[in-house]
């Protein structure tokens, strides 16, 4: 009879072990919330995501949202241009608000559509990165730096 117990508990941790790295209902919680931009590489937000020769794009706040299967990307910049003697010919704020679905796979995170090829020319919005506890590490397209994500408390 003492066999048969230990049987039934063996049987039972092995069931809940299963079941919780299977991503059922004791796996991990989807990703839900909102979370700041905090900083893109090392400098504090505001700050430069990229310049060229003809101009520059700098962003003055930002936010996703994450909601079901869908993120609610919410990013104030503000665009320089610049002629080719490297005066600034004009400066603009650009407000853009966009609703992407987005998949989370262990610690990774892909907003919109993967792209394997250049997003600047072929492909739908994508940004890729890692989920850290209540930060977020991401990679945006145009940027050459990570950009850093922290949860907010909604």
């Amino acid at each position: 009879m003492t066999q048969t117990v230990l049987r039934r508990a063996a049987a039972a941790c092995l069931a809940a072990f299963l079941l919780a790295c299977s991503g059922g209902p004791t796996g991990p919680t989807p990703l839900q919330g909102t979370y700041r931009l905090r900083a893109i590489g090392e400098t504090p937000v505001p700050a430069l995501a990229d310049e060229g020769m003809y101009g520059s794009i700098t962003v003055l706040a930002a936010s996703l949202r994450f909601r079901g299967d869908s993120v609610r990307l919410e990013r104030t910049e503000r665009w320089t241009e610049r002629g080719p003697d490297g005066q600034v010919t004009r400066t603009w704020d650009r407000v853009r608000s966009e609703t992407h679905p987005f998949t989370v796979q262990g610690a990774r995170l892909q907003i919109g559509p993967p792209c394997n090829i250049d997003p600047a020319i072929l492909c739908a919005y994508s940004e890729t990165g890692g989920v850290e506890g209540s930060r977020l590490s991401m990679r945006v397209w145009y940027s050459r730096h990570e950009w850093t994500y922290e949860r907010a408390g909604d």
